[in-house]
């Protein structure tokens, strides 16, 4: 070896830019693989996703894991919370849904109609 050669470090990440399924970071004589959040390395090189609903669930009604990702979602009658921790109640009385002869009962994540029924000697008025 003469004074004018060295020794250059070979980027791998730039030689294959498939060495890693997603992040390469090139090292002194080598490289490292990882991976972008909601993805987990497996032998060394290639990235899974995550399943969170399984692993970790947050979400206060259902859990739908999504490619690095996850979405929270609540039953029907009920929406989600803003912070996120909780299915709230939605009011459908609020909303007139009963027929005139009606009164609605709210209940959590539903509602019930109930008729009303007046006796012989009255008659039902609407306001």
């Amino acid at each position: 070896m003469t004074e004018d050669e060295n020794c250059v470090d070979i980027n791998e990440c730039e030689l294959d830019p498939q060495v890693c399924d997603q992040v390469c970071t090139n090292t002194f004589g080598s490289f490292k693989c990882s991976c972008k959040a909601g993805y987990t390395l497996v032998d060394k090189r290639s990235c899974k996703d995550i399943n969170e609903c399984t692993l970790f669930n947050h979400c206060p009604g259902y859990c739908e894991n999504l490619s690095g990702s996850f979405n929270c979602d609540c039953p029907p009658g009920t929406i989600l919370s803003s912070n996120r921790t909780q299915c709230e109640d939605v009011n459908e009385c609020e909303k007139d849904i009963c027929q005139p002869d009606e009164i609605c009962l709210n209940e959590f994540g539903g509602y019930t109609c109930y008729k009303i029924v007046c006796p012989t000697e009255y008659s039902l008025q609407n306001k």
